[in-house]
């Protein structure tokens, strides 16, 4: 599979959403238990903008199959250079080197940002794949 793995566009927001509320609603990965509505998710990527935080879809065959972000780990000043990374993959599409494209190029995303020097994965334990 010859992915491509592009900066995030706003039209790929409803397709995002969509594997986030999947997650929400079949994995421990987000610590919702609700889905999040539209305009809900929208804030959550724009504060990742806001922050310069990158934000990275993948795509085949002109469907995303993916997305990876990073976002600010916790607030105190000791952190500032630490971010947080979420994965997530198309139930369809899991397990097939998706994820691990994605976070790759999130890590060579990270470098170029010049203010990242640490990632913090918060994984749950139910989450072998992770």
């Amino acid at each position: 599979m010859q992915l491509q793995i592009r900066a995030y566009e706003r039209a790929d927001t409803q397709a995002m959403l969509s594997i986030y509320n999947w997650a929400v609603l079949n994995t421990t990965a987000t610590y919702d238990y609700t889905e999040l509505e539209l305009g809900e998710f929208e804030a959550q990527i724009d504060t990742k903008i806001q922050g310069n935080y990158p934000i990275l879809v993948a795509y085949f065959n002109n469907e995303l199959l993916g997305y990876a972000t990073l976002g600010q780990f916790r607030a105190k000043i000791g952190y500032r250079l630490t971010a947080e990374n979420s994965v997530y993959v198309s139930a369809p599409f899991q397990a097939q080197g998706v994820g691990k494209a994605l976070l790759t190029a999130l890590v060579q995303a990270a470098y170029d940002t010049g203010f990242i020097q640490n990632i913090i994965a918060v994984i749950d334990a139910e989450s072998v794949a992770s």
